[in-house]
């Protein structure tokens, strides 16, 4: 059936009437005791009912079922999330590709978002020492063809702000500094 999805004062929803009624998804799944801060619906949805919820200091999950269960799938909180062109949480290879921004770095996966392993973005170049957060990150629209992903890290000094790679992740430059 049709519904939607909602945040509300740090919960997560759902309806499967359009509105009427609601289910708390955080209670549901085992995870009412922390606030949810991000959540994000596979491109796909429809097809695969692939969600992905930062639920407080839990980490990441993901739900293979449309929100009836979920899975932690990362244990570092994520700040940012985006997902290559053709994304499907059933894919491998680049339509299972996804990038996740943390606030220890930055994760891939090639797998729907099942398992991540971090990727490497040099300190000092694109990463302060002691701070190796990952606030914002963006995919090419071309991702399968160019490989360019965008990282943002607010470091105070000279070190971090904008950094781009053109290789899906191997190497970076920064473009930008925030000091």
């Amino acid at each position: 059936g049709k519904g939607g999805g909602a945040a509300s004062a740090g919960a997560w929803l759902k309806s499967a009437n359009l509105g009427p009624s609601w289910v708390n998804l955080q209670t549901s799944a085992g995870l009412a005791s922390y606030a949810t801060h991000l959540s994000m619906f596979a491109p796909y949805y429809s097809n695969d009912r692939v969600i992905f919820l930062e639920s407080g200091l839990a980490g990441l999950h993901r739900s293979a079922n449309g929100g009836q269960s979920f899975t932690r799938v990362l244990l570092d909180d994520p700040l940012a999330l985006s997902f290559v062109p053709g994304f499907t949480g059933a894919g491998s290879g680049p339509t299972g590709t996804m990038f996740v921004g943390t606030s220890n770095g930055l994760y891939k996966s090639t797998d729907g978002g099942i398992t991540f392993t971090a990727v490497t973005l040099p300190s000092p170049t694109c990463l302060d020492a002691t701070t190796h957060s990952v606030e914002s990150l963006a995919v090419s629209p071309s991702f399968n063809t160019d490989g360019t992903i965008f990282t943002y890290g607010s470091i105070v000094g000279v070190n971090g702000g904008i950094c781009k790679s053109i290789d899906g992740g191997l190497t970076w430059v920064r473009l930008l500094t925030t000091g």
